[in-house]
């Protein structure tokens, strides 16, 4: 399931046109390992004029452990647009086991 985040890494590549990038190709910016990651999810937050757009979005994680019966953790990444060049150093914060699965 480590794969979930390769993938979101290598379309990621894809949002760094924006950031000056002359290659129009996806490309693997990285990875993060994390057991059972199986859902990604990128927000833009509204924020203001004055916020930068590499700090709006977030990206949530969700994992999927389907033997445990339990609860799985969910991860977020603040400010994901500062971060998508340093991808192996991700620093994903636990936002704790509070939904089943699935994820309603």
């Amino acid at each position: 399931m480590k794969s979930a985040l390769l993938v979101l890494a290598a379309l990621l590549g894809v949002v760094g046109l924006s950031y000056g990038q002359s290659s129009a190709l996806p490309r693997a910016l990285g990875s993060t390992p994390l057991p059972a990651a199986a859902f990604v999810e990128a927000y833009m937050d509204q924020g203001t004029d004055a916020t930068p757009i590499g700090d709006r979005w977030t990206l949530y994680v969700s994992t999927f452990n389907p033997i445990n019966g339990q609860p799985d953790p969910k991860y977020m990444l603040r400010k994901l647009g500062n971060e998508l060049f340093n991808v192996n150093s991700w620093n994903l914060t636990d936002m704790g086991r509070t939904a089943l699965w699935p994820n309603k």
